[in-house]
């Protein structure tokens, strides 16, 4: 996750075409618009304890998503 101008933003370094901005869908959550080609759009909740980020989990937008896009399984945490 990163701050791009006023923009929060996910990019996957590694995987080519995973990078989006986010986009505000609700209490400490929002959603990717990756490229059609790149994988399916994600939904990023925060996980927030005493108003600090304690982790970050992803889950396919739609309950259609090919099972390859697993992103539920990812479990985010801080690093220093």
């Amino acid at each position: 996750m990163s701050l791009k101008g006023t923009v929060l933003a996910i990019d996957f370094t590694r995987s080519t075409g995973l990078q989006s901005a986010l986009e505000p869908w609700g209490p400490d959550t929002f959603r990717t618009h990756f490229a059609p080609e790149a994988g399916e759009d994600a939904v990023v909740t925060f996980k927030i304890e005493s108003g600090k980020v304690t982790g970050v989990m992803m889950k396919p937008l739609s309950p259609l998503a090919d099972f390859s896009f697993d992103y539920q399984h990812l479990d985010f945490v801080p690093v220093s």
